[in-house]
C-alpha cells in the first residue's frame, strides 16, 4: 500500500475525530506522482479503508486502481492538481 494513501486515510479519520466533518460529508485527496487518491463516494471517512479509495489518473481522469466510485467532487480535485502541480493534497469538509 502506498504510504501516501495510508496517510490520507489516517488524516480523513482524524477530521471526523476532531469534529470537522460528519457522516459522508466532505472529501479528501492526495497526489501520488501521476495519480490522485481520492475518498470514495458514499462512504464516511470512518468506514472507508485504504482498499476503498480509488486512484485516478491526473492526466486522463480515469480510475486506474480500485473498484469504488470516486467522490462526486473528483473533477474539482483533478482541476486543482492539473493547474497547480505543486499541490500535494486537498481537504474539503462540511463542518457542523
Amino acid at each position: 500500500m502506498s504510504a501516501i494513501l495510508e496517510e490520507l486515510v489516517t488524516t480523513a479519520r482524524a477530521l471526523v475525530r476532531d469534529g470537522l466533518v460528519r457522516g459522508a460529508g466532505g472529501n479528501v485527496s492526495a497526489r501520488d506522482e501521476d495519480l490522485m487518491w481520492i475518498s470514495p463516494s458514499g462512504f464516511s471517512f470512518l468506514d472507508a479503508g485504504p482498499e476503498d479509495y480509488p486512484a485516478v489518473s491526473i492526466a486522463k481522469g480515469e480510475v486506474v486502481r480500485g473498484t469504488r466510485r470516486p467522490s462526486s467532487e473528483v473533477l474539482m480535485h483533478l482541476a486543482m492538481y492539473r493547474r497547480r502541480p505543486e499541490l500535494r493534497a486537498a481537504i474539503h469538509t462540511h463542518p457542523p
